[in-house]
């Protein structure tokens, strides 16, 4: 059986990268909740804040961000908001 190595990095379409998530702002960080489970950010290990086109990047590792698309800002309409809450943290 051959497996080519890109398909060996691939994430899964409903999986723990590329699922639908939620997300929690407190004051010790941000709580991530997926299907498959969740994960909590303390302030501490969030590194850099960055927006791009639209969308919102919280770095909490030199390879990991969570991400929030611009899509999903527009449908709650707090991006400021949120931008502030990051930025008092960071």
């Amino acid at each position: 059986m051959a497996v080519k190595i890109g398909e060996c990095f691939t994430p899964n379409k409903d999986g723990i990268i590329l699922g639908s998530k939620e997300y929690e702002i407190t004051p010790e960080g941000i709580k991530e909740t997926y299907q498959h489970g969740h994960s909590f950010y303390s302030w501490a290990v969030v590194e850099q804040v960055e927006e791009v086109n639209g969308a919102v990047y919280v770095f909490v590792d030199q390879a990991l961000a969570l991400i929030f698309t611009a899509e999903s800002l527009e449908q709650i309409d707090f991006k400021d908001d949120l931008l502030d809450t990051l930025k008092m943290h960071t």
